[in-house]
């Protein structure tokens, strides 16, 4: 019976361009083209909107990760999910974590043996996102419809056993308002030192822990094995002119459950 091996690579980063841990990973043969599934770090920098380090982090990666597949730049985003927030206040360590997922044969006898929970994770990238559509119920939906499909990559089904969806969402730009308002739409604001994240945040971070009835959509799920609650998180790239919005989710899934 297949089932997820999941492995994380925690590598710290002394500058948003380096990629020397990352590159000390594939040559130990902990990562591989096709194991790796995404990239999820904290970026030097500020974290304010003008801050240019997680972009600098983001092309730093995307052409690391083009040669690592073997594939064009531009291709990169469809075989490996980035999620980068930017800025390291107080004791924050700058850092990238690789994530890697691996399906392997469980023995029938292991399946019998342990009926525990694992950890599993699951990627999707939702439709189009258009600027009229940022902050408000069209960026709900496509996120939301996106976070199912992950579900789906995870092997999950219920969505209790979702314990995090951390979405990257689009922001507003100059040229973003331009092109909606030139087809006679309107934008959620045209503040663009806060509000147009602001309202990405809102809306990527309502896909909660239903993910089937977007009329009860929330902000906060509780993970009932620790009573704790773990919220969806939004990292957005405001000097990327970005249309999508992606989903890496870790879940829990029963041990030897067939994917």
């Amino acid at each position: 019976m297949r089932a997820q091996r999941v492995e994380l690579f925690v590598c710290p980063t002394a500058t948003p361009a380096d990629t020397a841990g990352l590159q000390k990973l594939v040559d130990s043969g902990k990562i591989k083209p096709d194991t790796l599934v995404a990239l999820v770090g904290k970026t030097e920098g500020t974290g304010f909107h003008d801050d240019w380090g997680r972009v600098w982090a983001d092309v730093a990666l995307r052409d690391w990760t083009s040669k690592f597949l073997g594939v064009p730049v531009d291709e990169v985003a469809k075989h490996v999910i980035f999620v980068l927030s930017g800025g390291c206040p107080g004791v924050i360590t700058p850092h990238i974590v690789a994530i890697t997922r691996e399906w392997i044969e469980v023995p029938d006898k292991d399946v019998e043996a342990g009926k525990d929970k694992r950890l599993v994770v699951g990627r999707a990238g939702s439709d189009p996102i258009a600027p009229e559509e940022v902050g408000r119920m069209g960026q709900i939906r496509k996120v939301a419809e996106a976070t199912r499909h992950a579900m789906t990559d995870a092997g999950l089904t219920d969505p209790k056993d979702v314990h995090l969806v951390m979405v990257k969402v689009p922001g507003l730009t100059t040229s973003s308002i331009s092109d909606a308002e030139s087809r006679r739409k309107t934008v959620v604001s045209h503040d663009l030192t806060f509000g147009p994240e602001g309202a990405g945040e809102g809306a990527g971070g309502r896909v909660g822990v239903d993910v089937q009835q977007l009329s009860v959509l929330v902000q906060r799920h509780r993970t009932h094995d620790r009573g704790k609650t773990a919220r969806p998180q939004r990292l957005n790239d405001p000097g990327l002119d970005q249309r999508q919005g992606t989903s890496a989710l870790p879940g829990l899934a029963e041990r030897g459950r067939p994917q």
